[in-house]
């Protein structure tokens, strides 16, 4: 059976309705946020780049609270 061995909650600002999860290591990532991100109506809720990750929102400027679950 699955036991739970750690919760996390994160706060990630979310300005002009996205944000981003990259590698930690900067000089990693090919296109550091925002560079490429799709601003088109209509994009998706999730686009995936190489060594990132763009969120689309709703909300225009706020906090977002992102939690995670290790089991």
């Amino acid at each position: 059976m699955a036991e739970l061995v750690a919760r996390e909650e994160v706060r990630v600002s979310v300005e002009f309705h996205a944000f981003a999860l990259q590698e930690e290591d900067d000089m990693e990532v090919p296109a550091p946020f925002p560079e490429e991100r799709a601003e088109v109506p209509g994009a998706d809720f999730l686009t995936a780049y190489d060594k990132r990750l763009d969120f689309e929102s709703a909300g225009h400027t706020h906090e977002a609270v992102l939690r995670g679950r290790l089991i």
